[in-house]
């Protein structure tokens, strides 16, 4: 399967499912869910636990997109 970068964390919570995303990541099932759904972001120290988590698949600019579209937007 072909992820796209840009909504791999979505697709890794979509994957494990909301409440199994939740224990890996030791935050809540309704956080998960509004990251799947893109209503918030983790903030730095979650995005962190990601990361870790994951083992740097999902990292910082997969979580908040590369640092060239920010600067260009």
């Amino acid at each position: 399967m072909k992820i796209n970068k840009k909504n791999l964390l979505q697709t890794y919570i979509q994957t494990l499912g909301n409440k199994e995303a939740a224990k890996i990541f030791k935050c809540s099932a309704a956080t998960c869910k509004s990251w799947r759904y893109g209503h918030r972001q983790p903030s730095i120290r979650q995005a962190h636990k990601i990361i870790r988590a994951t083992k740097g698949r999902i990292n910082y600019e997969v979580i908040y997109g590369s640092v060239f579209e920010v600067i260009n937007n």
